[in-house]
């Protein structure tokens, strides 16, 4: 008898049940995570900086009202000031750039130089201003301060120029005489009894410029006429 068929019989001899073959298990693919995309930094603004210092002479004393002005070669940033009593200025909110600064004032050889700023810095410059060998004509405007209605001068007109500080009065004749570096700048003029009066003026280097400023009266409150039948109680 073949082999197969007597351990077939062996099996059905004794009540076995043949054991059938465990099925191979199927793998099912495994999910895929679809990846989020990561968030995109926000860049917060730059950090503004500043340029300061002070204005000297050779022997390091400080020089005042030196007209100053910078200008980002990138930026395209332009601004002025002037020094103060002590030389001081300063350019604030200033974005990262190279800046060329110049420093003018008349008697003196003008300064320029480059300064590069870093986002968020400071930078501190000392300029040195040197005389010069023929200093030139100063630019001057000068006039007088006159009532408009009869052309009377007007004595103790208080003058003062925007951007600059201090003031000017006008002494008996009404006339005033100021020094300025060259530029446009705006007058006003004051006077008690009249009204306040806003000129400007245009000068160049080594001009003279006349200008005469009338000024119209003020008349504050109630003008009543009095009927002279009529009795004042408080006159």
């Amino acid at each position: 008898m073949p082999e197969n068929n007597l351990f077939s019989a062996r099996i059905a001899k004794v009540g076995l049940t043949p054991i059938s073959p465990l099925p191979t298990p199927t793998q099912s693919p495994s999910p895929t995570i679809p990846s989020s995309p990561l968030p995109t930094p926000m860049q917060s603004p730059g950090q503004k900086g500043k340029i300061y210092g002070y204005v000297v002479n050779i022997s390091g004393e400080p020089i005042e009202s030196v007209k100053l002005r910078i200008k980002g070669i990138k930026t395209g940033y332009n601004s002025t000031t002037s020094s103060d009593l002590d030389g001081f200025f300063e350019f604030e909110e200033l974005e990262a750039d190279a800046y060329v600064l110049t420093a003018k004032k008349r008697g003196y050889k003008p300064s320029r130089q480059t300064i590069t700023l870093a986002e968020g810095g400071e930078t501190e410059v000392e300029i040195t201003l040197k005389r010069t060998s023929r200093p030139s004509p100063p630019t001057i405007v000068k006039g007088v301060i006159f009532d408009n209605e009869n052309g009377n001068p007007i004595k103790g007109a208080k003058i003062t120029v925007r951007g600059i500080s201090g003031s000017y009065t006008t002494g008996n004749k009404g006339k005033f005489l100021i020094e300025l570096e060259p530029g446009k700048y705006t007058l006003r003029i004051k006077a008690t009894g009249y009204q306040t009066k806003n000129t400007k003026i245009k000068l160049r280097e080594g001009q003279t410029l006349t200008k005469n400023i009338g000024l119209k009266k003020s008349y504050g409150g109630w003008i009543t006429e009095l009927n002279p039948s009529v009795p004042c109680p408080d006159c």
